[in-house]
């Protein structure tokens, strides 16, 4: 909720303003993307990019994150119904993960679905010192 109110002029506004800003606002979908692999596995996230309306953003800010605690989500932002994303993303094994999911989601409508792999209640195998690179399109809906 952080974000209410960023587009409204504090210029010139009413009280019809503060309605249609609020409207547009809780319009939008928060998305996330979420790793899930084998606890106490180290892995390594290398690359996470975002891109809408043909813009770029490396959403780790040219960092890196090593985690082992078998679960991470990233929030990736907050979109306009049919806005269309792209979500690219790198992981390294630095140990192998016998299994490994990666979900999508976004709230209103709240949706969740696995995208990697594609094929929901499979999982990926990561062998140590291999690398997992995807993107993954979809439209807010």
């Amino acid at each position: 909720m952080k974000h209410l109110f960023k587009t409204l002029s504090l210029s010139n506004f009413n009280e019809q303003d503060i309605l249609e800003t609020l409207n547009e606002e809780m319009n939008k979908s928060d998305v996330s993307l979420t790793f899930r692999w084998t606890k106490n596995r180290q892995i390594l996230f290398y690359k996470l990019h975002l891109k809408y309306n043909e813009k770029i953003t490396d959403l780790l800010n040219g960092a890196s994150l090593n985690n082992s605690s078998g679960a991470y989500t990233f929030h990736i932002g907050n979109f306009q119904e049919n806005t269309e994303i792209e979500v690219s993303f790198g992981v390294f094994a630095i140990v192998s993960i016998p299994k490994l999911i990666v979900i999508l989601s976004q709230t209103n409508p709240t949706i969740g679905f696995q995208a990697s792999p594609k094929d929901t209640g499979k999982t990926n195998k990561l062998d140590s010192g291999s690398r997992l690179e995807e993107t993954i399109k979809h439209k807010i809906q």
